[in-house]
């Protein structure tokens, strides 16, 4: 969808659902410009609500959903700008995942020789590695921080604190 047709179907989608969070039968009952408040929502409401849209647009929403976009209409926003950014998200990693089918089928024709098996085992366990760089960091001992913070006590935690950052 373009921009304009997207904002437009969110802020349909937006007013149907809290007409029936609200119990009325038409979601002409629920101006895009007036805020939740008015309408009459509380926290339970906003809750329902929340969790409503949370399930058809896929997306996980705050708590606060309600009480940080006051308003249909912000709030169809906010779901228009999320649901984008999950999308170019998903045009990054999709590409990537089919490559990597097609390395899951070309692997099986080369299990049967040890040598070959051992060489790309190393090269993946390589590639592996990059990718999961950023996800663990190494103590100055050269432990991982998170099996590190893991079996910790409070004063080893503080300790641990006091070694990294001198």
């Amino acid at each position: 969808m373009n921009p304009a047709a997207r904002q437009q179907a969110l802020l349909e989608l937006v007013t149907e659902h809290a007409a029936m969070a609200l119990g009325h039968d038409s979601p002409r009952m629920i101006a895009p410009d007036r805020g939740f408040l008015e309408l009459g929502f509380d926290s339970l409401t906003a809750v329902g609500l929340r969790n409503q849209l949370g399930t058809v647009t896929g997306l996980r929403l705050p708590a606060t959903l309600l009480f940080d976009y006051t308003t249909s209409r912000a709030l169809a926003g906010y779901l228009a700008q999320e649901l984008v950014a999950e999308e170019s998200d998903a045009s990054l990693v999709l590409p990537v995942l089919s490559e990597l089918k097609k390395l899951e089928s070309s692997i099986a024709e080369v299990v049967a020789d040890e040598a070959a098996t051992a060489r790309l085992t190393s090269r993946l366990q390589q590639v592996l590695a990059k990718l999961t760089a950023g996800q663990q960091t190494e103590t100055a001992n050269g432990g991982v921080v998170a099996d590190t913070f893991e079996s910790a006590t409070d004063d080893e935690i503080f300790d641990f604190l006091d070694e990294e950052l001198s």
